[in-house]
């Protein structure tokens, strides 16, 4: 099958699953002039917040929750030293739900409070002790686990797959991220299996960033994978460009950062993602409790591939790997 015509396939199959999603009662939304909703959202990165405001909300509204008519959205976008003090904000407000986007922004809804509804897209929560269950939750959490942890190894493997016989990795981590340990492992793991040498790297803010990617070219690095975290998703011009610079081939969180210059993205389809979220959202806002919805995982993902970034770096993608992608930049 045409690689344009297998990824309008994979879409309308996930749209299929989206629509088919646990039951709304559409009917039973509150329209105007009913109880007015108040839905917070809290992260570290303002491209997160602009794609909850574009999906989420749109969403919503479709299923009868109106921004300005029975809905206030309360976002609140902080680093993660400001996220605790933005929350407590955000509770004096009294929000009927939450949404949590990345680990830091759940570690500092999570810390305030155990009886407002939080909405996760995030890390696994159950490897990170948020969640006693997938299935069942149980407490004042649900949402969706985008899997970043377990696509770390994955992301690894694939940057070796462009380049054959490449030695010693480099490893891009936030050093702030709550999730960071079990990432840095899932990385280890397959830089073990794979016979590569590791090397790590961790970052606290942008202005670390230069010198950072100075250090990896003088390590030896041939590529880097750049962990899953919002702020870097937010840096990804930034980021895909130093890597570029020192001749790093990067391997990167989404599909888009690839049209942003890294060398290749992997993971969940975000649009969809959101829109099962916002589906969440509106399943609490009716009176659902989190601990009876279970915590969903993505299970469709996209693989994109640079070619002018390859150019520019003298990679040539294997056949193999160009026929799995689901896009192709150049």
């Amino acid at each position: 099958m045409p690689m344009h015509r297998r990824r309008l396939a994979r879409t309308l199959s996930l749209l299929a699953v989206v629509s088919l999603a646990p039951a709304l009662a559409l009917a039973q939304v509150p329209g105007s002039g009913q109880k007015m909703y108040r839905l917070a959202h809290i992260t570290t990165a303002t491209i997160s917040e602009q794609m909850s405001r574009d999906i989420v909300l749109g969403e919503l509204a479709r299923l009868g929750f109106r921004e300005g008519s029975n809905l206030v959205f309360d976002s609140r976008v902080g680093t993660t030293e400001q996220l605790p003090d933005l929350m407590q904000a955000i509770l004096s407000a009294k929000p009927d739900a939450i949404i949590a986007v990345g680990g830091a922004a759940l570690k500092a809804a999570a810390s305030v409070t155990r009886t407002v509804p939080i909405v996760m897209f995030a890390d696994e929560p159950v490897t990170l002790g948020y969640a006693e269950d997938l299935a069942r939750p149980g407490g004042n959490f649900t949402g969706i686990a985008n899997m970043l942890v377990q696509l770390h190894g994955k992301r690894l493997t694939l940057l070796l797959e462009a380049m054959p016989g490449t030695r010693r990795l480099a490893a891009l981590v936030r050093s702030t991220d709550p999730s960071r340990e079990p990432k840095q492992e899932a990385m280890r793991q397959a830089a073990r299996q794979t016979g590569v040498e590791l090397v790590e790297f961790l970052v606290r803010q942008p202005s670390e960033y230069a010198g950072t990617f100075a250090a990896m070219q003088a390590a030896g690095a041939r590529g880097v994978i750049i962990a899953a975290d919002p702020e870097f998703n937010r840096d990804e011009v930034e980021l895909a460009a130093l890597a570029t610079r020192h001749g790093l081939a990067s391997s990167c969180e989404w599909a888009s950062m690839a049209r942003a210059g890294c060398l290749m993205g992997y993971g969940p389809q975000p649009r969809l993602l959101r829109i099962r979220l916002a589906q969440i959202v509106a399943r609490i806002l009716q009176g659902t409790k989190p601990e009876d919805l279970p915590i969903e995982r993505a299970s469709q993902f996209d693989l994109a591939l640079n070619q002018a970034t390859a150019r520019t770096l003298g990679v040539t993608f294997p056949p193999s790997l160009l026929i799995r992608a689901d896009e192709v930049i150049d």
